[in-house]
């Protein structure tokens, strides 16, 4: 790209595929040990447990391999952002889903 006279935004997405290359071998790794273990596997961390959420057919929102990646990025991400940052994060994916943010009011 012309505009890219640094090479930040070849650099950028060169990493984005790095990464993305990354979450899949960690999301591979964990469905292998969930199928060896069959009926004896646990879920050991949070990715676990968003594996076994994505494979939950009850759940009213469906979550999908690409979430279950982006939230681990996210975590991730936010394990090196401030609190304000994350509530930031978290609000901006509420207004993205507004039947959501129903829901979580009606909880509170």
């Amino acid at each position: 790209c012309s505009s890219d006279l640094q090479g930040y935004v070849k650099r950028m997405k060169a990493l984005a595929k790095k990464f993305d290359r990354f979450m899949e071998h960690v999301l591979d790794e964990h469905n292998a040990r969930r199928e060896k273990e069959k009926q004896n596997w646990m879920a050991k961390d949070m990715v676990d447990v968003l594996l076994e959420l994505a494979d939950d057919p009850t759940l009213e929102v469906k979550l999908e391999r690409i979430g279950v990646k982006a939230f681990s990025q996210d975590l991730i991400a936010g394990g090196t952002e401030s609190s304000a940052v994350t509530v930031e994060w978290a609000m901006s994916e509420l207004l993205k889903q507004p039947h959501i943010i129903a829901k979580a009011v009606e909880e509170l």
